[in-house]
């Protein structure tokens, strides 16, 4: 049930609330067995947080921190030294602490910087202590009191942390929280001895015990940061304050989780491929995972680097893109069976996605509008022969003779769709606004396929009555080599193949024989089987239209399909099931988030 304070928050943030608040309190441990109780868990945290020296440290930070903090106990009675009235001394008392929730409200914006943003509030804090000592007039005292209380800022970054440089597991993390929480309040309850009524009005020996107090904290600070810092560069250390969550090395937000995403990068040295939606990445995984950018420069890097503590052990997705493979080849078996146990999802940019062995994925466990339009283009050209013309013309010479006897108006025509997806959707769409026929085949009848669409369970009975066949399947093991001899042939003669797949669903030389014969008047053909090689004897065909993949290829589809990627990542990690999963992974079980 959703508490009803939460009516203003949407269902992702919602839902995003739920499991820090769990992951908080441990339940959402990541790194422990599923089957593992709660209470087991919580044991282990314990245990792993009793044995971490950064958790000793942090506890001793925070009980010395308190006892140099024990005036907050007594303020309205420190106040009371300035020498007026009950009322005015509660009415002064006041307007340092404003200031002190002012002053820790912007210092949150310096969470991810640890050390000096916790530090230096407590030299402030002693600086305090230090007017207060040398003086007792009214101004000397009070501008006192302002600097005393801004070292709560310290107390509250403390936290901050505790939890960035303990973040996994989250029982660890949340017994941690707890020890340093519990063990510093034992400095709360000492300070309350150190302010004896007897050392009023100046309580020369607290303010000089609470200094040595700030001072031991703060040494103890430098202490913790020389640990981490010692740890962070060890291979394969994920302490809290690495360079995570930007490209630029910039520390991430302090609300991040550890949940880590790799991102497959092109270039050598370059810190991201994603171009277009480069701001995306911080807004859809800025607050819930650190990103890590790859530069590995080869295969066997990006291999080692994943093995157990290696620069990608530990990450739970990847997004990919088809560039990465100029570096690390496609996602064959041995790249799938190389990848970190980690690893939950990868998320691939783009419709087709033959370059990952999606089988090998299952055995671990583990945008169409451009398209379509480049289909409809394709359409355009081989059935009006555009292409022919424009050639014609680039050779300064006007319409060839006879073009109108192998060009045909498009209106009215029969448009086969094999493949009824969101590409071959979108054209369905796009045509009817001639109108054409349009009639599709797939494995069963789509849910979503409007009434214009006819169903054809049987493929031939489809191509008999098709002017147009566009192909629209996916490339995989059953489907190479799917629009081969026998289907071409069932085609009517003079009809039009346009592809804007993937080269190998169609048979090449079948297509190839079907052009020479004159079976086929025509294709279109946005794709190869051996990119960017083309068959030369395609250049044969003045009758056909050929494109070098250029079916996404513009900006706006790029930052469309890296947003799709990056919000299925998103899907993943929030609720462990994305929008677009591959046909091969469907009857899969949907699998545990990881935040």
């Amino acid at each position: 049930m959703t508490p009803s304070n939460t009516s203003w928050l949407s269902p992702a943030e919602r839902r995003l609330a739920q499991i820090r608040l769990a992951e908080d309190t441990g339940e959402a441990d990541e790194d422990t067995r599923e089957d593992s109780s709660l209470p087991i868990r919580a044991w282990k945290g314990l245990i792993a947080a009793i044995s971490d020296v950064k958790v000793l440290l942090f506890s001793l930070i925070a009980f010395f921190d308190l006892m140099g903090m024990g005036f907050v106990n007594f303020f309205p009675t420190l106040t009371a030294t300035l020498g007026f009235s009950t009322t005015i001394t509660l009415l002064l008392a006041a307007p340092p602490w404003v200031v002190a929730a002012i002053i820790c409200v912007v210092n949150g914006h310096h969470a991810g910087e640890r050390f000096f943003h916790v530090t230096i509030f407590w030299w402030m804090s002693i600086l305090g202590y230090i007017i207060a000592l040398s003086t007792m007039s009214v101004p000397g005292r009070y501008i006192s009191l302002f600097l005393l209380a801004s070292g709560h800022t310290g107390f509250v970054m403390t936290f901050v942390w505790v939890s960035n440089s303990i973040p996994r597991p989250p029982a660890k993390r949340a017994a941690s929280i707890g020890l340093v929480s519990g063990i510093g309040n034992l400095g709360n309850l000492v300070s309350s001895f150190l302010w004896r009524s007897e050392w009023s009005p100046q309580y020369e020996p607290s303010m000089i015990i609470g200094v040595a107090s700030l001072v031991i904290a703060i040494a103890f600070s430098f202490a913790c940061t020389a640990i981490i810092h010692q740890r962070s560069r060890q291979p394969g250390s994920r302490q809290g304050g690495g360079p995570t969550g930007r490209p630029d090395g910039r520390p991430g937000s302090a609300a991040k989780t550890p949940v880590q995403i790799l991102v497959l990068t092109m270039q050598r040295n370059v810190s991201c491929i994603i171009v277009w939606a480069h701001k995306e990445v911080d807004e859809l995984l800025g607050s819930i995972a650190d990103v890590i950018w790859m530069k590995s420069p080869d295969r066997a890097s990006f291999l080692a680097e994943c093995k157990p503590g290696g620069k990608y052990d530990g990450i739970v997705g990847i997004y990919r893109e088809n560039e990465s493979a100029k570096i690390i080849s496609v996602y064959d078996k041995e790249i799938i069976n190389g990848l970190p146990q980690s690893l939950k999802w990868i998320a691939h940019n783009g419709a087709g996605y033959d370059p990952v062995d999606v089988l090998a994925c299952k055995d671990r466990g583990a945008v169409d509008d451009a398209t379509a339009t480049t289909a409809l283009y394709l359409l355009l050209s081989t059935m009006r022969q555009y292409s022919v013309a424009e050639r014609s013309l680039r050779m300064l010479k006007w319409k060839p003779a006879g073009l109108n006897r192998i060009s045909h108006d498009i209106t009215g025509k029969t448009l086969a769709i094999l493949g009824l997806g969101g590409i071959g959707l979108r054209l369905a769409e796009l045509v009817q606004s001639f109108p054409m026929r349009v009639i599709y085949h797939n494995r069963r009848k789509a849910a979503d396929a409007p009434p214009y669409c006819e169903y054809f369970s049987n493929v031939e009975d489809m191509l008999a009555q098709a002017d147009v066949l566009s192909v629209h399947v996916p490339l995989r093991k059953e489907t190479e080599g799917l629009v081969g001899e026998k289907w071409i042939r069932a085609l009517k003669p003079g009809a039009i193949i346009i592809n804007t797949a993937r080269g190998k669903i169609i048979d090449e030389e079948a297509l190839i024989r079907a052009l020479e014969d004159g079976h086929l008047a025509a294709a279109g053909l946005d794709v190869f089987p051996n990119e960017p090689e083309v068959n030369p004897r395609f250049l044969d065909f003045p009758q056909i239209t050929l494109l070098p993949h250029m079916g996404t290829e513009n900006q706006d589809s790029q930052k469309k399909m890296e947003v799709r990627a990056l919000q299925n990542l998103r899907d993943f990690l929030l609720t462990g099931m994305g929008k677009d999963l591959v046909l091969e992974h469907r009857g899969l079980s949907k699998v545990n988030s990881r935040l």
